[in-house]
């Protein structure tokens, strides 16, 4: 009789049990499975046709449901190993009239509660970044390194007067980001913001490109004429990256549209009022290029008249973790893998890397990563960064790895004796300088703010 009930019970409960994203077991008063739901493949890995009708404890050895079935107590958070699965399990007694005909056990896969506390973990950090951080429509991260407080704090203020900006710094740390940041909020947000590479276009067409060319000015040029992007960009910005590449003829005329606010088209006569701010970057050290004669010191004045100074990820490291989990999540949306995780392991690895390519070489990180990672979790061997050493580990000799900087490697030599708790005046004594020295090179590699062992 009471067979039957059991077998009623769960004809009636079973199209619900099958809509439970998590596992349900159930067994008669003689340990004998007699239904699991559409859950239990997936958590366990055990089709159907293998489980019901054995009895519970030969599919699963380790089966807590035949204690409950004897005492009729229930059982919470009860972990037990399935296959090479581990679950952790609710058991209750099903009874009938005050007699047990049986158990229920409902349970979940673990590795997947770790991931959603993990996820839990992530989305908290990334909320609480939010409400500390401000993100512009465009993507800007400020970070909280003073470096990069202070570029801000610099954008800020030349946002609100009209002189050119020169923007220096490394390829990859952003700088038409913040040549648009810096538009965006001055009073020539209305107006449009244009950008032109300038090592990107031969000279014989960048001098077109910027300034335009009358009807006939040479073969092939447009009937008409064309207006080129100083005249386009009236009332806005142009920006005017790798300025350092145009050669001396165009510096020349760039140096006199600058002066005079005028431009005259390649084959015109005519000139023409423009009012355009610029904003110009570079990769390279301008000043050097100066005292070497390959970029005129007049044309830098002009435009160096407010510079600002980006720096590069490695010098702002207590930033990464912030920039990666920025970059990550915005992987995760275009990608439409809204599960993945980020493994502590692989963090701590990416925290090691001093990133050559900065910006743009942790934005393609974080998506190739999260485009290959299998089962929504991101491992080290997932990052595909060959010029990472082990964490905590100076750089090793005799490897495939490209060659550092003296900088980069003594910046690396540093946080590996910071990371193995020397104090700092023991460290100064093993690097061969002063205390004062080596704090020096802290702030300057960004280093100062590690919690380790003064």
């Amino acid at each position: 009789m009471s067979q039957s009930v059991l077998q009623q019970m769960i004809e009636v409960a079973a199209p619900i049990l099958d809509a439970l994203y998590d596992g349900v077991v159930v067994i008669d008063k003689a340990g004998i499975v007699r239904y699991v739901n559409e859950a239990n493949r997936r958590i366990t890995g055990l089709a159907p046709e293998d489980v019901l009708g054995q009895y519970v404890t030969d599919a699963v050895p380790f089966s807590r449901l035949l204690h409950t079935l004897k005492t009729g107590e229930a059982q919470t958070g009860v972990k037990t190993k399935v296959l090479d699965r581990e679950v952790i399990s609710n058991i209750t007694p099903l009874a009938h009239r005050g007699k047990r005909i049986g158990a229920l056990s409902l349970f979940r896969d673990v590795t997947e509660l770790r991931q959603l506390t993990e996820q839990l973990q992530v989305a908290a950090e990334t909320i609480r970044t939010m409400q500390v951080q401000t993100f512009e429509p465009d993507g800007v991260l400020f970070g909280r390194h003073l470096k990069r407080e202070q570029m801000w704090r610099l954008a800020q203020k030349a946002s609100l007067i009209p002189s050119p900006v020169l923007l220096i710094g490394e390829s990859g740390t952003g700088k038409e980001v913040l040549a648009r940041y810096i538009h965006a909020s001055s009073e020539r947000r209305e107006k449009p913001f244009l950008a032109v590479n300038c090592a990107a276009i031969p000279e014989s067409l960048l001098e077109s490109e910027l300034f335009g060319y009358e009807e006939g000015a040479f073969t092939g040029a447009r009937k008409g004429g064309r207006p080129g992007l100083f005249e386009m960009a009236e009332g806005g910005t142009l920006f005017l990256d790798e300025i350092t590449e145009i050669g001396i003829h165009l510096q020349v005329k760039l140096l006199r549209v600058l002066q005079d606010m005028r431009v005259m088209r390649v084959g015109g006569r005519m000139e023409r009022k423009t009012d355009v701010r610029v904003i110009s970057a570079s990769n390279r050290d301008v000043s050097s290029m100066v005292q070497e004669g390959t970029f005129r010191q007049d044309l830098y004045y002009r435009l160096a008249v407010f510079p600002i100074q980006l720096p590069p990820l490695r010098e702002t490291g207590e930033d990464i973790r912030l920039f990666t989990q920025f970059f990550f999540e915005r992987a995760k949306q275009k990608l439409g893998r809204p599960h993945v995780v980020l493994s502590k392991e692989a963090l701590l690895h990416i925290e090691q890397y001093h990133f050559p390519g900065n910006f743009r070489e942790l934005s393609n990180l974080m998506e190739r990563a999260v485009a290959v990672c299998e089962h929504d979790r991101i491992k080290v061997d997932d990052l595909s960064l060959q010029q990472l050493s082990s964490p905590g580990s100076p750089p090793l000799a005799g490897t495939d790895e490209p060659i550092r900087t003296l900088a980069e490697m003594e910046a690396a030599y540093i946080r590996y004796g910071l990371q193995r708790s020397v104090t700092r005046g023991e460290l100064a004594k093993q690097l061969g300088i002063s205390r004062s020295t080596l704090y020096r090179k802290l702030k300057e590699y960004g280093l100062d703010g590690l919690d380790v062992s003064k």
